[in-house]
C-alpha cells in the first residue's frame, strides 16, 4: 500500500496512460476515502476540437441512475411506510401487463432486484412532457413477461420505469421533479441534471462511438431516448465528483456530505442485502441487491453499478467497510470496461492492498462437451436469439422481435463453463481478455432432464427457450 499523497500525484498519469491503452476519448474520476474526496480528469471532451475533458464536465451516466431511483423508493419507504413486499397494484391499480398473474403478484422488491420476470422493455420515447413515464408504463400492457415474478434474476429496464412511476405516484411529482426535490437538492448534488435545457448551460463531454478500426466518431445524439426512460438512466447526467458525493450518503448511513439525512441507516443497509444470484461467471459481480449489484474483492463487500447511454456512461463502486467510493464517467464506448477494471483495480490495490477480481475466465484446455443441447431459439419481449453449433463453438444470431437487426447481430462464442460462454475479444461492454481467456457474455441456466437449458442471459437480459407446440418445456 502506498501513501495517499504519492498515489494522488500519479492518478492523472494513470488515467492518461489507461485512456490511450484502451482507446477511450476521455474520463472523469472521483475517489472518496473516509470523507476526503479527490477528483481528476484526462483525455478529451470532443475528438473534433481536442477540448480537454474537465472535472466539471457532465456525462450521461446511463443505468447507474437506477440506484438513484432505488434510493428514492427507499426514502419513500422511510417516510410513507411503503412495504416492498406488498403488491405494487396497491399503489398502481391501473398497472396492466400481458400476463395478468404477473401484474397481480409484482412487488417493489421484484422491481429493484430485477426479479420481476419482465423483459428488457422497449426503448420508446413518449415525449418530453411530465407524463412521459406514465405513458411508458401504460404501453407495457401488451408486453410479455419472460418468467414469473421472483423466479430468477433478469435485468429489466421496464421494471425500473415502473419503479419510477411508483416514485411519481407516492411523491405527487413527475420523476425529474421528485429526483430534484427528494434527493439532489437536499444532498447538495448541484452537478447532477436531467433536463436538456439545463444541461446545455454546463460543460459537457460529448459522447463518442468507437469504430472497429479504433476511430472515435461523435455519437449522433445526446442519449437514446428521452424522459420516458429517465428512471432507468436515459436522461441523468452528472460529473464524476457528484457521483461520488451521491455515493457518500450510502457510505455514511444515509447522510449526505452536507449533513442532511436522506435515508435511514436501516434503508442503506437494506439496499446492500443480496436479493438474487446472478449467473455464475457474470463478470461484474456475484449477486444483486436493491438497486446495486454485489461483488466481493478479497473478502471485502462491494456494491456497485455501471451504465451506458449511446457513447457515454459511468461506473460507481462502493467498498462500505473501507469507507470508500470510486466514480468514473466516460465519453466513448466500447473500451470503458477495460479502463474501469484497470483504474479501479489499481486504486484498490494501492489504497488497501486488495485485488479486484478479473472479469474473464480461462479457456478450457481439455475436450469440449457436446454443445448441441444449447442450440435453439430464445426469446424475450424485445430480442430473439438463435443459437447454432459450428464445431466446438456456438454461433449466436440476434435480431429484434420485429425482424430488425440488433448489434452485434452475429457472434461466435466459446465454451468456458457449463453455464458461461464468451468471445476472446470481449463483449460489447466487456473488458478485452488476455490470451488464453475470454470474457463471459452469454449464460445458460434452468437445465432440464435432457441437459437442455431453458434460459439464456444475453449479458444481463434474460431470454426463454422457444418451444414448438409439440415440444415439452422441460425437454
Amino acid at each position: 500500500m502506498r501513501s495517499r499523497t504519492g498515489l494522488w500525484r500519479d492518478v492523472e498519469t494513470l488515467l492518461r496512460d489507461s485512456i490511450a491503452r484502451h482507446g477511450t476519448a476521455g474520463c472523469g474520476l472521483a475517489i472518496t476515502v473516509d470523507g476526503e474526496q479527490r477528483e481528476f480528469a484526462a483525455g478529451v471532451a470532443d475528438v473534433r476540437t481536442a477540448e480537454p475533458f474537465r472535472q466539471d464536465a457532465l456525462c450521461l451516466v446511463g443505468s447507474t441512475a437506477k440506484v438513484y431511483t432505488a434510493t428514492m423508493i427507499m426514502k419513500l419507504a422511510d417516510e410513507c411506510g411503503l412495504d416492498l413486499d406488498e403488491p405494487i397494484r396497491r399503489h398502481l391499480p391501473g398497472l396492466r401487463l400481458a400476463d395478468e398473474d404477473a401484474a397481480s403478484a409484482l412487488t417493489t422488491r421484484h422491481l429493484l432486484a430485477h426479479t420481476s420476470g419482465l423483459g428488457i422493455g422497449p426503448y420508446a420515447d413518449h415525449g418530453q412532457a411530465d407524463d412521459a413515464v406514465e405513458r411508458y408504463v401504460d404501453a407495457l400492457a401488451t408486453r410479455p413477461s419472460v418468467h414469473g415474478p421472483g423466479e430468477r434474476w433478469g435485468y429489466s429496464n421496464a421494471g425500473f420505469v415502473i419503479a419510477g412511476r411508483l416514485v411519481e405516484v407516492l411523491s405527487g411529482r413527475c420523476w425529474d421533479e421528485a429526483l430534484r426535490e427528494l434527493l439532489l437538492a437536499p444532498a447538495g448534488l448541484d452537478d447532477t441534471l436531467t433536463m436538456p435545457e439545463q444541461i446545455l448551460l454546463r460543460p459537457i463531454a460529448r459522447p463518442h462511438l468507437r469504430e472497429t478500426d479504433g476511430t472515435l466518431r461523435p455519437a449522433p445524439g445526446w442519449g437514446l431516448v428521452g424522459r420516458s426512460m429517465g428512471p432507468t438512466g436515459s436522461t441523468l447526467a452528472a460529473t464524476a465528483g457528484d457521483l461520488a458525493r451521491f455515493a457518500r450518503l450510502h457510505l455514511d448511513d444515509g447522510r449526505s456530505g452536507n449533513g442532511t439525512r436522506i435515508l435511514s441507516a436501516d434503508a442503506v443497509q437494506a439496499m446492500r442485502q443480496r436479493q438474487a444470484e446472478v449467473p455464475a461467471g457474470w463478470p461484474y459481480g456475484d449477486g444483486w441487491c436493491l438497486g446495486w449489484y454485489a461483488a466481493t474483492w478479497d473478502g471485502h463487500q462491494v456494491v456497485a453499478h455501471a451504465g451506458h447511454n449511446l457513447g457515454t456512461g459511468s461506473h460507481l463502486c462502493l467498498l462500505p467497510g473501507l469507507g470508500t467510493a470510486m466514480a468514473m464517467v466516460f465519453n466513448s464506448t466500447p473500451g470503458d470496461a477495460a479502463l474501469n477494471h484497470e483504474v479501479f483495480g489499481h486504486l484498490a490495490r494501492e489504497l488497501f492492498g486488495i485485488t479486484k477480481p478479473d472479469p474473464w475466465l480461462a479457456l478450457p484446455t481439455g475436450p469440449i462437451p457436446d454443445l448441441s443441447p444449447y442450440t435453439g431459439r430464445y426469446d424475450n419481449d424485445l430480442v430473439r436469439i438463435v443459437v447454432d453449433l459450428d464445431g466446438d463453438e456456438l454461433v449466436v444470431r440476434r435480431e429484434a422481435q420485429d425482424g430488425a437487426s440488433v448489434e452485434p447481430a452475429r457472434r461466435r462464442l466459446r465454451f468456458l463453463t457449463r453455464t458461461a460462454f464468451g468471445a476472446g475479444d470481449g463483449a460489447l461492454h466487456g473488458a478485452r481478455a488476455p490470451g488464453g481467456y475470454a470474457t463471459p457474455e452469454a449464460f445458460f441456466s434452468g437445465f432440464g432432464a435432457t441437459g437442455r437449458p431453458e434460459f439464456l442471459h444475453d449479458s444481463v437480459f434474460v431470454l426463454r427457450r422457444h418451444h414448438d407446440q409439440a415440444e415439452g418445456a422441460g425437454r
